[in-house]
């Protein structure tokens, strides 16, 4: 009993002692920290490249248009001409007369005169600034000076009108008293100026190019002009007009077909033994290589000619051929038989008719 209360005691004691102890040793023991959960950085992300915005498209700027500006159309009917051919007779030891035409323009809307071209060099055209606008009802007049001098006979001239109508050719002749410094051709009296013009041509094409008072018709206006523009400066003053020579052909009137090839050849070499001259710069002519290609263009657009119809020819039909029948020879008698000979039957004979006149 006394031992149980001894182990109890001592139990008591030791547990007294040792709970200071134990406080005492877990203060000295360091504390660990709690781990710290890891960080997970953040893996980088792919860049993605940013689709491009769609610009605007840019604003495309027209060059400016060179030349003569586009006026709208008009109808051909539109500008009403007092006369469309005019006659004037001069007094002898006038050295120019005066030609007017007038007209009136009839259209709901402005008419638009771009140039006036004289058939030669000696006809001198006066105008107001160009382009010339003509408003509706509105009248006007175009007035042209023939020079005289050293002019005899009957002289035909012509002005080229080119407008928003189209083309127009007005004529006006004029009887200059008759001597003896003219010639007749063609039952035309053709004073000897132009006679005298031919004649050098003949000789040499490119003298109306080469000559001055020939170049400021032929050369002088085709400076600077393409296409349509420079048909009517270059071409037309030949070929358009109402009394061109004989030789010359219209152009709009050709019975074959034409294409670019044929039309540059010409205009560049022009035609030897003819009045056409060859208009190549490398050759004496006035126009280069971009004017040349400019107005192939324009007649190839404008000018195909007419192909004339060929009728084809009748087919021939074969003749028969004659079959030849092999010749077959005749048989051989057998030796001692007569060979069998058939002999012609006389054909009756038929008396004859009497002579006219006989008994």
């Amino acid at each position: 009993m006394r031992i149980r209360v001894f182990h109890i005691t001592c139990f008591s004691l030791a547990a007294l002692v040792m709970a200071p102890l134990l406080g005492w040793a877990q203060a000295l023991t360091p504390v660990q920290a709690a781990p710290k959960p890891a960080v997970q950085t953040p893996r980088p992300t792919p860049a993605v490249p940013a689709t491009p915005k769609a610009s605007p498209p840019a604003k495309v700027v027209q060059p400016a248009a060179t030349g003569t500006p586009a006026f709208p159309p008009t109808p051909p009917e539109a500008i009403v001409w007092d006369k469309d051919i005019k006659e004037l007779v001069a007094h002898p030891g006038d050295t120019n007369i005066l030609v007017t035409f007038s007209f009136t323009n009839s259209h709901s809307s402005s008419v638009v005169i771009k140039s006036v071209r004289p058939s030669c060099g000696c006809t001198t055209v006066e105008l107001p600034a160009l382009p010339w606008s003509i408003d509706p009802g509105s009248t006007g007049q175009i007035s042209a000076t023939l020079d005289l001098r050293n002019k005899r006979g009957v002289l035909t001239k012509s002005l080229m009108v080119d407008s928003t109508s189209g083309f127009k050719s007005l004529l006006f002749k004029v009887t200059v008293p008759a001597s003896l410094n003219t010639s007749t051709a063609g039952g035309e009296t053709i004073d000897d100026e132009r006679i005298k013009n031919m004649q050098m041509t003949m000789v040499d094409r490119q003298v109306v190019f080469k000559n001055q008072d020939c170049a400021k018709c032929h050369a002088e206006p085709a400076e600077g002009k393409m296409g349509r523009d420079l048909y009517v400066a270059a071409c037309a003053i030949c070929h358009d007009t109402a009394h061109r020579a004989t030789m010359v052909p219209d152009l709009k009137e050709l019975k074959f077909p034409t294409s670019a090839p044929y039309w540059k050849y010409w205009i560049v070499n022009g035609r030897p033994g003819s009045l056409m001259p060859a208009f190549a710069k490398n050759r004496g002519g006035p126009l280069t290589d971009e004017q040349i290609d400019s107005l192939v263009g324009y007649l190839t657009e404008t000018i195909s000619g007419k192909p004339v119809t060929v009728r084809p020819a009748p087919l021939k039909q074969p003749r028969p051929t004659a079959v030849r029948r092999p010749m077959v020879a005749p048989p051989v008698p057998a030796p001692g038989v007569a060979p069998n000979v058939i002999t012609p039957t006389p054909a009756p004979t038929t008396p004859s008719p009497a002579a006219p006149g006989g008994n």
